[in-house]
């Protein structure tokens, strides 16, 4: 999975990705791309960058996926979203 795959035209309330095989974001909205580059030196930078989200309105999703190669694999992606972007909107 690379950065491509989530820049073609996200969903305008896709606010980050983050995948932990890699420890990287490879997709951050522009409004956070800031933001994710000082949540990268916390110890949780998907916790960090979350408390960035519109509140009330964003929701964080864990999807982890699990498999066989030469003995088991995990691997997790974080999708951030934020329903408050474009709310003004009508």
């Amino acid at each position: 999975m690379d950065e491509t795959q989530f820049a073609e035209k996200p969903c305008r309330h896709l606010a980050f990705a983050y995948l932990d095989e890699l420890g990287e974001f490879p997709f951050v909205a522009k409004r956070l791309e800031e933001d994710a580059e000082t949540a990268m030196e916390a110890d949780d930078p998907v916790k960090e960058i979350s408390r960035k989200l519109g509140k009330g309105a964003s929701v964080v999703f864990a999807l982890t996926t699990g498999g066989m190669a030469c003995g088991p694999t995990w691997s997790t992606t974080v999708l951030g979203f934020d329903f408050s972007v474009g709310r003004d909107r009508r």
